[in-house]
């Protein structure tokens, strides 16, 4: 059991060195709990449109594009707006961890 989670622990670590892509889901981190401005388009002089809550899950529609010193990405939020962020508060979910979790003895009544 121990393997599997050292495991985890590894792979976790090499997917968070990868670039966020189209299509992919990613949390909103780091903000000290002020949450993340979305624009209307991506760069610091962009109007925001809203601000989206530390831990909100968003979707990758768009990018990335590199303006302002950021790298942004065209997301949607969990109510449906869509909108540019930049991605240094996000960080990748990794759905396709959820079934192995699940399958795992930890935590389960046998």
């Amino acid at each position: 059991m121990r393997h599997k989670f050292v495991a985890l622990i590894a792979i976790a670590a090499l997917l968070s060195i990868i670039t966020l892509q189209e299509g992919w889901y990613a949390r909103v981190v780091n903000t000290g709990g002020r949450g993340l401005r979305m624009r209307v388009a991506p760069g610091l002089d962009r109007p925001s449109v809203k601000t989206i809550p530390e831990g909100a899950v968003v979707k990758i529609l768009d990018g990335p594009v590199d303006n302002d010193g950021y790298i942004w990405y065209g997301v949607r939020d969990p109510v449906g707006d869509y909108g540019w962020v930049a991605g240094d508060w996000l960080e990748p979910v990794y759905i396709l961890f959820l079934p192995l979790l699940a399958s795992s003895r930890v935590g389960r009544v046998p």
